[in-house]
């Protein structure tokens, strides 16, 4: 007897779950036209150089409607002929009404980051290197906060750790899951301050070396960001979150760190970046305790470390045109007053007299920048050193394809649409499944003497662990070959290519693809987040959640084409008044009597997180033979369901467990017309 297209659709899932190889389509996706870059406000050149400032009146509001004429602009004290001018809207204000944080939208899987679509850039570095217990903890409460209820449509975001190795580029997202794990993973360490403030029994050498060397690495983890920001878009700015750091070292005051701090200026000047410094420590009581009757940790030694830790944050701040926030104990609104500062920004453009850009003998320039208007107050960079801006490496291909999958944008000239599912497979552990749709179109067949039509293409695809760096990479090249009738099917709805990426320990990562044709030199990209958790420790466990339309079939290995592509596990575009399977195994259920196991599961249908459809408890079928036990279903969508983005929750109960377990995984899905 033929299965019912239910029963049919939940056995096709339940293959894809299982990791067999998978055929099928999907269609070209709305909405991935190339569109115009936005090209950087800020560069250093000898017919030009360009200068940020931000003008603001007395109560720090922003003054969006100056003209040229109101401003002055010295370099090295001389003045300079203001020859382009521009304001820039880089956002909205953070602040609603009562001084409170705008609310954030649902916690969805992102879409693809686009360049036209990112409003700021802003890099959260959390300066672990310097951090005392005390402010780790309050660095982790106002991260997500901040991912929560403080970030907007828009933002492209990383959250870096200076004590970790990092990537810079890699670490950016609009994804709040990912960001999430990233906020997970700060944590204080040995190499951290023991505390604030209070007496040391090292050595006073050995300690003012480790000083040294942790004000050297958080320096050095800034300027590595700002390098990997300058080819990103919006309104770029970094919140270094510390305790500060003393410039001074143990050759002479204002030796080497104060060197390092200036040379961080004048790549913040070429990356168009703005520091804002975040003093964790908030407002400090500097009385004696009856823990300090030491004099080197007395109240007027504290207040010494005080001024001279925060003197290095505002002259970060200070010299790229931020500011220091202090003495503020709640930091999330010490997040607010930065991003409201981050609304728009001011660009002054003028040529440099003939002497100041050198290649072979660069020095330093001041900038000052002055607004006539009386009551406005203007920041701006301090200066730059006069070194051209270096030429942009030869783009060869592998250039390219290592830029688009580094890049934090999906995109490109070839259209691609990534979906990563996370399961375990019992001959190699876990293991990242994905599903990479490509749009035919947009690769250059041949046509070869039988008839098929082939393309030539490169694939490169990278994970990235939490700190951004490379976990797993591959590249191969692939002949794609269709025949007459596949040929004509692929130009409509595309075609699908699938992987396998082995997983060596767990943790949440970021897959990236980079497929070029290699008969035009066309490239596209596209990222997925997906979290693997260790399944070996014995806890209940989830794999991903999949979903695809009833009406598909040809997910399995030698099985013919969708009937609806965009229902695919690829694409999740279901009509209304149709029906979609979900399906997902459970890990590690506990055994009773007889080896037979209790599973319960629950669906949940959420629209703007609010939920419309609660499916209520059901049991789980789990045989006592077999280890593998699916959690599946259909979803009816009715044909009244308004048209929009969902997320659809599974929820699984283990009733066995000596404290009954519950654990959820969740997958987005659009319905049409």
């Amino acid at each position: 007897m033929r299965p019912s297209p239910a029963a049919a659709a939940i056995s096709a899932i339940c293959a894809v779950i299982g990791f067999v190889t998978l055929t099928g389509s999907s269609p070209r996706q709305a909405g991935q036209e190339p569109m115009p870059r936005n090209p950087s406000p800020l560069r250093i050149a000898v017919d030009l150089i360009q200068v940020d400032a931000t003008v603001t009146d007395a109560q720090g509001r922003h003054v969006p409607n100056l003209d040229a004429a109101e401003f002055e602009l010295l370099q090295d004290n001389r003045p300079q002929t203001i020859s382009a001018f521009q304001y820039v809207a880089a956002g909205t204000a953070a602040l609603t009404g009562g001084g409170r944080s705008a609310p954030a939208a649902p916690l969805l899987p992102a879409s693809a980051a686009t360049r036209d679509a990112v409003r700021r850039t802003l890099a959260i570095v959390v300066d672990d290197l310097n951090l005392s217990f005390e402010s780790t903890s309050r660095s982790q409460k106002a991260l997500r906060k901040f991912i929560d209820t403080q970030m907007q449509p828009g933002d492209l975001v990383a959250i870096v750790r200076t004590a970790a190795g990092m990537g810079a580029l890699q670490q950016f997202t609009t994804d709040r899951r990912a960001l999430h794990a990233a906020a997970d993973r700060v944590r204080w360490t040995m190499r951290g301050r023991m505390s604030s403030f209070g007496a040391s029994e090292l050595d006073d050498r050995l300690e003012l070396f480790e000083k040294e060397t942790a004000a050297a690495g958080t320096l050095g983890a800034v300027k590595y960001v700002m390098r990997g920001m300058a080819q990103l878009p919006g309104r770029k700015a970094i919140l270094l979150l510390s305790d500060g750091f003393a410039l001074t070292d143990s050759d002479a005051r204002y030796g080497r760190i104060l060197a390092i701090v200036r040379s961080v200026g004048d790549i913040a000047s070429r990356a168009g970046v703005v520091i804002y410094g975040l003093d964790l420590r908030g407002l400090v009581a500097t009385s004696p305790t009856a823990g300090e009757g030491s004099l080197r940790s007395g109240p007027v030694v504290q207040m010494q470390e005080l001024a001279g830790t925060r003197e290095s944050l505002d002259l970060l701040s200070a010299q790229t045109g931020g500011f220091l926030v202090k003495d503020r104990n709640d930091i999330s609104a010490g997040f607010d007053r930065i991003l409201d500062d981050q609304q728009g920004f001011y660009v002054l453009g003028y040529v440099p007299p003939g002497a100041t850009l050198s290649a072979t003998d660069p020095r330093f320039h001041s900038i000052t920048v002055r607004v006539k208007r009386p009551g406005l107050r203007v920041r701006a960079r301090r200066g730059f050193v006069g070194r051209p801006d270096s030429a942009t490496p030869q783009a060869t291909p592998a250039n390219r394809m290592i830029a688009a999958v580094t890049s934090p944008f999906a995109g490109g000239d070839i259209r691609l649409r990534l979906t990563s599912f996370f399961g375990q497979s019992a001959d190699t552990g876990a293991v990242v499944q994905s599903v990479m749709h490509v749009d035919a179109r947009d690769l250059a067949f041949s046509e070869a003497p039988d008839g098929s039509r082939v393309a030539q293409v490169e694939l490169l695809a990278m994970t990235f662990g939490d700190n951004g760096e490379v976990a797993d990479q591959q590249g191969q090249n692939y002949t794609v070959r269709l025949e007459r009738d596949r040929y004509s099917r692929a130009l409509e709805s595309g075609f699908v290519y699938t992987m396998r990426l082995r997983v060596k320990r767990p943790g949440p990562y970021q897959l990236r693809i980079a497929l070029r044709d290699r008969g035009t030199d066309r490239i596209g990209s596209a990222s997925q987040f997906v979290e693997v958790p260790d399944v070996t420790r014995g806890k209940l466990t989830l794999s991903s959640l999949f979903i695809q339309g009833t009406g598909v079939e040809g997910m399995a290995e030698g099985a013919s084409d969708a009937v609806d592509a965009n229902a695919t596990v690829a694409v999740r575009r279901f009509r209304r008044g149709t029906q979609a399977a979900y399906a997902c195994y459970v890990y590690n259920a506990t055994r009773g009597p007889a080896r037979k196991r209790q599973i319960e599961s629950e669906v949940r249908m959420l629209r703007d997180g609010v939920v419309v459809f609660r499916s209520g408890p059901q049991a789980v079928s789990a045989s006592a033979s077999t280890a593998d036990i699916a959690a599946a279903g259909i979803l009816q969508l009715s044909a009244a369901i308004t048209p929009g983005y969902y997320l659809l929750e599974l929820s699984v109960t283990d009733r066995l467990a000596k404290k009954p377990t519950r654990v959820t995984q969740s997958i987005d899905f659009e319905v049409i017309e």
